[in-house]
Formats: C-alpha cells, sequence, structure tokens
C-alpha cells in the first residue's frame, strides 16, 4: 500500500498593504508627538490652531491601526514566547544604548531613575504600549482560540456592542471609562482593538468594491472628529471615541486592499515595516524626546497655519526615516550577534518540554 505523505503547511503571503499601513501608522505617531509641542503654545483660535488640529484628527488613528494590524496578522498565527523575547531585546537596547549615550552627551539628563527605567522598560512603563502590547501578547492564545470558533458574524456583533456601550457610558451616561480604559492608553482597549482587526480580516468589507471608499469613509470620520473638536468638544480626539475607531478601521480596510505588485516597492515597504517599531522606540525614549522630538516643531507656528503643518509633516517624515536607518544598523548588529534568531532558539527550547495547545 502506498504511504500518503503529508504536504508540509503553505505559509501565507504577506499582505503587503497591510505591512506598509505599518510604515504609515509609525510616521502618523511621529506627526502626533511633533503635534504635541505645538498644540500647547496655542491659544484655541486662528488658522494655526485650526489646521494643526485637522492633522491631528487626521493621525489619532494611528494606535489604533497598530492594535488593529495586530488583529489581522495575528489571526490564524501561531503564539509564540519567541516573539515577546525579540520585542524585549529590542525594547532594551534602545532603552540601554539611548540612555547611556545621554549619559556620556547629556549627564544632567540621566539620574538613578532613567536606568532603572532602561534596565526594565516594560515592567516600569517606559513605554506604555510596549507595556500593554507585552500583556496583549499574554493573552494572544486565549483570543486567537476564540476567534478562531466564532462565526464572523458573532464577532462583528461582540465588538460593534462593546463599542456601543463604551460610547454610550462614557460619551452620553457620562460613566467614568476612562478610569479602566485610560482613554485607550490600556491593555482592554487594545484587546478590543485586536479582535476588531481580527473580524476585520474576515469581513465581507474586504471582499466588495475597491480600496477607495474606504478612503472617503476614512476622510468623513476625521472630517466629523475635527469639526466636533473645533465646537469646544475636546474628548473627540480620544482613541475610544467612534470617529476615531471609524477612521481606523476605514484605514486598515483601505490598505489590506491595496495591491503592491511591483518586487522593488514590496522590498521598500518591507524594509520600512521591519522598522517601524524602531522608529517608535527612538524618538519616543524620554530622553530622546526631552532633546529632540519634542523640541523640533516649538517654532513652527510662527510662520503660519499651512507652513507650520507642512514643516510639521516634513519634520516628521526626516524623523522618521532617521529612525528608519538607525533601525535598519540595529538589524544589522543583531544579525551578526545573532540575536535574531534569539526568538526561535527559545521556541525550540520550550518545545522540548511543552507542548502547546494548537487548538
Amino acid at each position: 500500500m502506498e504511504t500518503a505523505v503529508k504536504a508540509p503547511p503553505v505559509k501565507a503571503e504577506r499582505n503587503m498593504g497591510i505591512e506598509l499601513l505599518r510604515a504609515v501608522s509609525m510616521l502618523l505617531v511621529v506627526v502626533l508627538h511633533l503635534n504635541g509641542s505645538i498644540l500647547p503654545a496655542e491659544n484655541g483660535e486662528g488658522s494655526v490652531y485650526e489646521l494643526v488640529w485637522l492633522v491631528e484628527a487626521a493621525a489619532f488613528c494611528a494606535v489604533n491601526c497598530f492594535a488593529m494590524i495586530s488583529g489581522y496578522v495575528g489571526a490564524g498565527a501561531a503564539a509564540s514566547p519567541g516573539k515577546a523575547l525579540g520585542l524585549w531585546l529590542q525594547t532594551a537596547f534602545y532603552t540601554l544604548t539611548l540612555t547611556a549615550m545621554f549619559a556620556v552627551a547629556r549627564p544632567e539628563y540621566t539620574d538613578k531613575s532613567a536606568w532603572l527605567c532602561a534596565v526594565s522598560p516594560v515592567l516600569h512603563g517606559q513605554y506604555w504600549y510596549i507595556s500593554a502590547y507585552f500583556g496583549l501578547m499574554l493573552v494572544m492564545p486565549v483570543l486567537e482560540r476564540g476567534v478562531k470558533n466564532v462565526s464572523s458574524k458573532t464577532l462583528g456583533v461582540f465588538f460593534a456592542g462593546m463599542l456601543l456601550y463604551i460610547c454610550a457610558a462614557q460619551y452620553i451616561g457620562g460613566v467614568n471609562t476612562y478610569a479602566v480604559l485610560s482613554g485607550g492608553y490600556s491593555l482592554i482597549w487594545l484587546i478590543l482593538m485586536y479582535i476588531a482587526g481580527a473580524y476585520l480580516k474576515r469581513s465581507r468589507l474586504l471582499h466588495r468594491g475597491g480600496p477607495w471608499a474606504a478612503l472617503v469613509a476614512f476622510a468623513a470620520a476625521v472630517a466629523v472628529t475635527w469639526g466636533l473638536r473645533m465646537t469646544g468638544r475636546e474628548s473627540t480626539v480620544n482613541y475610544t471615541f467612534p470617529t476615531v475607531v471609524l477612521a481606523a478601521a476605514a484605514l486598515t480596510v483601505f490598505f489590506a486592499k491595496l495591491k503592491i505588485e511591483s518586487a522593488a516597492a514590496r522590498k521598500v515597504v518591507a524594509f520600512l515595516s521591519a522598522g517601524s517599531l524602531g522608529v517608535y522606540l527612538i524618538h519616543i525614549h524620554p530622553l530622546f524626546y526631552r532633546a529632540v522630538t519634542g523640541a523640533i516643531a516649538v517654532g513652527f507656528p510662527q510662520y503660519g497655519g499651512i507652513l507650520c503643518v507642512l514643516f510639521t509633516l516634513l519634520a516628521a517624515l526626516g524623523l522618521f526615516l532617521a529612525c528608519e536607518a538607525a533601525d535598519a544598523a540595529r538589524r544589522f548588529l543583531f544579525r551578526l550577534l545573532r540575536l535574531d534568531r534569539a526568538g526561535k532558539a527559545l521556541d525550540r527550547l520550550l518545545s522540548r518540554y511543552f507542548s502547546l495547545d494548537k487548538g
């Protein structure tokens, strides 16, 4: 009798549109942090104030996009302790390296607390998103099992119901859900956005029409967010606000539908995507932010609304590309020291003693 040979699993092809969104979202995060040094100086009126808030409204969905990307890409992917180790190594590399550089160049910036945060960045909340994301990685296996075993309709109803409850409680009933969700700066909110990303991957939205309808929906959501903010409603520019969530979902659908066929373009996208986390870890490092990121755009408002926005966008792009180059050097160093293999080595080691549930 002829023995059947089991075919090896086929590796799913990367959606390069989603990888491009990863890079674009990080660029928008840089824009937000440059805007952060402009808005406090404005008095609430004039073209500078209005245009900067328009950019803020357009970019504010970026963090939601990142969490949705995790759900979109993670749907069907195996949980891996090695990925957590890789994330920790990259984070620790930047916290220790940048703190050491500032200890030499600007010793007045560093103290014992700076070194304590550098040594244990996740536990001490050096980066809120990294700390929350580590928590998300712990619950991903459970989330994946749940996502896998419910229908797309049930998943959509669950997310829509949770979002409706949060919005009704916080923005209509006045219940302080901020204490639980921290305005979106929390593990609970990342979990909800992760589920949203998993739903979008299975949603019929990805199979209906082209990408441009999603872009129109994004523009409409941004316009509503900005319009409400201009009427004095400060709570609208918030990760948990409905139109900010809708903007993130629309962008995710738009980029998921993009077809990037050129081999050269795919290589560029892959390069930028691989360095996106490094951009975050560098430009928002507390010492780097104090000396560089937080100081770049302070003087831009004096040039008027349009030039202020233009200079902010160009400065964000320049800072983004500089950090991308720095992370490319970091990746080369990790390959040289074989640190890029540490995660896979950990997975192999654990697989000898533990059997992960494959579902």
